[in-house]
């Protein structure tokens, strides 16, 4: 049975302009569709929704419903195969530990290239930008996400932007450390299994109480949070060995983080002042 980015691909030279112009949307953004209504898609892609109607009945969909889900489960089937990783781990452990370190290797860059290849450049493009405007940057998570989002915070520190961790860890000061977050803010969000409820439930309030934009950095679409995210990054996470390996979260941060460093705006003289000001405390005493 074809997926429907290959649907899409045969199907292709005999669609409309109009039509063309939603398959090569949907071939660019990739996972950005999985959230999209069908007035959204119509609006991003200046068509009629009927056009999208059409389109999804023109590559092999009874309507645009069952499009969405099909692909939303094509997304998710490449970003986290359904397979569990650890369930070869006993194909592994006769073998020497020259060759275990070399498929260690392998699987590792795999999935590097596995998540890059399916992220399109528009998505990281955008939530560089996002992140580059915020009023302050929120970054949520727990467990394996920590170390990340140590390093989100110091890289965007160097940039001179205003970034904190949200801690987890007393959820009754929770509302504390959210309530003065607003519509200029942005929350990234990192969820990986065993999956924890409680971020989901930040990212929702975020949304709908506070407004704050939400980049989500997880393994699915289906991923709690993923769902509120204006802009969804998949990175594909199961390791050889552990449930999550955190190498393609750790890279992501540092593309986004690069790109947002090249592209930054040179400081305004009253930085540039402050900074020749305060420069006495690189000194060493």
């Amino acid at each position: 049975m074809k997926n429907p980015v290959e649907r899409i691909r045969e199907a292709y030279g005999q669609l409309s302009n109009t039509q063309r112009r939603i398959a090569d949307y949907i071939l660019e953004v990739g996972d950005r569709v999985c959230f999209l209504s069908l007035t959204q898609l119509s609006q991003e892609t200046d068509v009629t929704p009927v056009t999208v109607v059409n389109f999804c009945k023109k590559v092999g969909y009874a309507s645009f419903s069952d499009f969405k889900k099909e692909f939303q489960s094509y997304i998710q089937g490449v970003i986290s195969p359904r397979h569990v990783v650890k369930g070869d781990l006993e194909n592994y452990q006769n073998r020497s530990e020259q060759e275990l370190l070399q498929r260690t290797i392998e699987h590792e860059m795999k999935l590097m290239s596995d998540t890059f290849t399916c992220l399109g450049q528009e998505s990281l493009i955008q939530a560089a930008e996002l992140l580059s405007g915020a009023g302050r940057i929120y970054l949520v998570g727990k467990g394996l996400s920590i170390p990340v989002i140590d390093l989100f915070v110091a890289r965007l520190d160097f940039l001179c932007l205003d970034a904190r961790k949200v801690p987890l860890d007393n959820l009754n000061l929770l509302p504390n450390r959210l309530v003065n977050a607003g519509a200029e803010d942005v929350f990234v969000v990192f969820s990986f299994p065993n999956y924890s409820p409680i971020i989901g439930e930040v990212a929702c309030s975020v949304k709908e109480q506070l407004g704050s934009r939400i980049i989500c950095i997880t393994d699915k679409p289906t991923a709690p949070p993923a769902c509120y995210a204006d802009i969804l990054l998949l990175c594909q996470t199961s390791s050889l060995v552990y449930y999550n390996s955190m190498t393609t979260p750790a890279s992501l941060v540092t593309i986004l983080t690069s790109l947002m460093a090249v592209k930054s705006r040179k400081r305004s003289p009253e930085t540039q002042e402050k900074m020749a000001q305060l420069s006495y405390l690189r000194r060493e005493t």
